[in-house]
C-alpha cells in the first residue's frame, strides 16, 4: 500500500491529534487556534474527496487493524456509504467550525475556547469512526466517545440551562449505551462474533436456535440507536441540549450527530439482518409505525414553542422520523429518501441553527412572537433561515422537496399510502411553524427598539447563508448526490445475512 490508500483510515488519527495539540496551542497563543481549527476543518474535507476519488476508482477499501483476522479483530471499511457520509460530515463541520470562530467568542469564556474546539476534533473523529466501523463493538466505543464529546460541547457554556440539558444528554444516552452494550454480548454469545459480515453469515442459524435471543437484541439495539438519535418517545433530552447549547454546538448535534447514529443503524439493519430474520419479526412495522408518530408529534410539539431554539430542536425530532420511516419501508425510493433527507437534512437545520444563533446574539431575542421586523434588520440572517426553513416543509425547488418526494414514492411502492398522507400532513405541520417566522421577520412592524440593529458581521453570516444556498444549489442538482445515493441503496438493499 502507499500512503495514499491510507487516507481514508487517517483522517480519524488526524481528529484525535488535532484535538489533542489544541489546549496546547491556545494556551501557549490563543491567536494559533483559530488557524489552526480552520486548516484542519478544509483538511477534513481534501481528505475526504480524496478518500471518495480513490473509492470510485479503486473500490471498497478494508483496514484490518492491529494484526487480527476480521472477524477477531477491528476491522475498518471505507465504502460508499462511507465515503458519503464522512463528506458530509467534513463539508458541514467545516462550515460550523468556521462560524464557531467568532460565533463562540461571547457563549464562552475565551480560555475554554481551545477545549471546546478540541472536544468538536474529538467529536469529529467518533463521527468519522462510526461511519468506518464494521464490527459493533467498536462501533460502540466510538459512540461512547461522540457521548462525552457531546456532553462537553453542550455543558461548556456553564449557565444552569447547559449543566441541566447536559446531564439530561449524558444519562439517557448513557441508558442507550448501556442497552446496546448488552445486546452486542448477547449477539456475541450467541453468533460468537462482532464483525457485520460475520454475524450476518451466523444469523439464520442463531435465529433458529435462538430467535428469543435475535429478537431481545433487536429490541435493545431500537431502544439504544433511538434513544441516541432521539426517535419519538425516547427524545426528551434533545430539546433541552440543544437549545441551551452554544449556538455551533446546537448545528453540530442537530446538523451531524443524530444523523451519523441513524446511518450506524442503517448499517446493521441491512448488512446483519437477514430477510429471514426480518420476515419473522415485525421490525419494519414498529420502525414505521415509530417514525410516523415521531415526524406528527415532533411538528406538535415545535408548533407549542415560543422559543426559537426550541423550536428547531423539536422540528429535529420530526425530521428524524423522515430517515426512519425511509428506511424502514424496505424499497428503493424509500431507502433513497432516507439517506438524501439524511444529507438534506444536516444542511437545513445547521444552517438554521447557526441563523437563529445570530438573532440571538444580535438582539438577545429568543422569542418568536419578538421577531417582526428583524428580516429588514438583517436580512442575510433572515434570508438564511428562511431558505432553510422553506426547503424544511418541501417548497421545490429545494432540497427537502426532493427528499419528501422519494419517501413518498417508497410509501407508494411498498403499498402503504397511509405514510404518503404523513408526509404530506406533516409538510403543513412545518409551514405552520416555519412560515410565520419568516412572514413576521420581513413583512411585520417590529414593537421592539430596532434602533441601532443591523446584521451580523460578515464571518458570522457567511456560513448560514452558505448552508441555506447549498438547500437550492442541492435541490437544482440533485441528479449528482442521487447518482451516489442510488448505488448506496442498491448495494445495501442486496446485502443482508
Amino acid at each position: 500500500m502507499n500512503i495514499s490508500e491510507h487516507l481514508p483510515i487517517s483522517i480519524v488519527l488526524f481528529q484525535l491529534i488535532v484535538g489533542v495539540m489544541l489546549p496546547l496551542f491556545h494556551k501557549w497563543k490563543e491567536s494559533f487556534t483559530s488557524i489552526i481549527v480552520a486548516f484542519a476543518a478544509i483538511i477534513n474535507v481534501l481528505i475526504s474527496s480524496a478518500s471518495i476519488l480513490q473509492i470510485l476508482k479503486s473500490g471498497t477499501r478494508t483496514y484490518q487493524l492491529g494484526g487480527w483476522a476480521s472477524h477477531l479483530g477491528i476491522e475498518v471499511v471505507f465504502d460508499n456509504i462511507t465515503a458519503l457520509t464522512s463528506l458530509l460530515i467534513s463539508v458541514i463541520f467545516m462550515i460550523i467550525i468556521f462560524y464557531a470562530i467568532k460565533g463562540i467568542e461571547e457563549e464562552i469564556d475565551s480560555k475554554q475556547v481551545g477545549h471546546y474546539f478540541s472536544l468538536f476534533f474529538f467529536l469529529n473523529a467518533a463521527m468519522y469512526g462510526m461511519a468506518m466501523a464494521f464490527d459493533i463493538f467498536n462501533l460502540y466505543v466510538f459512540m461512547e466517545i461522540s457521548l462525552i464529546a457531546s456532553v462537553g460541547i453542550v455543558t461548556i457554556k456553564d449557565t444552569p440551562e447547559a449543566i441541566q440539558g447536559g446531564f439530561k444528554y449524558l444519562i439517557l444516552n448513557a441508558i442507550g449505551s448501556s442497552t446496546i452494550l448488552l445486546g452486542i454480548g448477547m449477539i456475541y454469545q450467541t453468533t460468537g462474533y462482532l464483525n457485520f459480515i460475520w454475524i450476518a453469515q451466523e444469523i439464520n442459524s442463531a435465529w433458529a436456535n435462538s430467535p428469543q435471543v435475535i429478537t431481545a437484541v433487536i429490541g435493545l439495539f431500537i431502544v439504544g440507536f433511538s434513544l441516541k438519535s432521539a426517535l419519538f418517545p425516547l427524545h426528551i433530552w434533545l430539546p433541552d441540549a440543544h437549545s441551551a447549547a452554544p449556538t455551533p454546538s446546537s448545528a453540530m448535534l442537530s446538523g451531524l450527530i443524530i444523523k451519523v447514529y441513524c446511518i450506524s443503524l442503517i448499517r446493521i439493519i441491512y448488512i446483519v439482518l437477514s430477510p429471514q430474520v426480518l420476515e419473522a419479526i415485525p421490525l419494519g412495522s414498529i420502525l414505521r409505525i415509530l417514525a410516523a408518530i415521531s415526524i406528527l408529534f415532533g411538528s406538535f410539539f415545535a408548533i407549542l414553542q415560543t422559543d426559537i431554539k426550541r423550536m428547531l430542536a423539536y422540528s429535529s425530532v420530526s425530521q428524524i422520523g423522515y430517515i426512519v420511516l425511509g428506511f424502514s419501508l424496505f424499497t428503493q425510493s424509500g431507502l433513497q429518501g432516507s439517506l438524501l433527507h439524511v444529507i438534506n437534512h444536516a444542511f437545513m437545520k445547521s444552517g438554521l441553527f447557526l441563523a437563529a444563533g445570530n438573532i440571538i446574539k444580535k438582539t438577545g431575542i429568543k422569542k418568536i412572537n419578538r421577531l417582526s421586523g428583524l428580516g429588514r434588520k438583517m436580512p442575510v440572517t433572515f434570508t438564511a433561515f428562511s431558505l432553510g426553513a422553506l426547503a424544511m416543509i418541501g417548497i421545490p425547488p429545494l432540497n427537502g422537496f426532493f427528499s419528501k418526494w422519494y419517501l413518498a414514492l417508497g410509501s407508494l411502492e411498498a403499498n402503504m399510502p397511509i405514510y404518503l398522507v404523513v408526509i404530506i400532513v406533516s409538510s403543513l405541520l412545518n409551514a405552520t411553524y416555519y412560515l410565520p417566522v419568516i412572514v413576521k421577520g420581513f413583512f411585520y412592524e417590529s414593537q421592539e427598539n430596532l434602533d441601532g440593529f443591523k446584521e451580523v458581521k460578515p464571518s458570522l453570516y457567511i456560513p448560514p447563508i452558505l448552508l441555506g444556498s447549498s438547500c437550492l444549489v442541492l435541490g437544482l442538482g440533485i441528479k449528482w448526490p442521487m447518482k451516489i445515493i442510488d448505488q448506496v441503496a442498491k448495494t445495501l438493499l442486496t446485502m443482508g445475512g
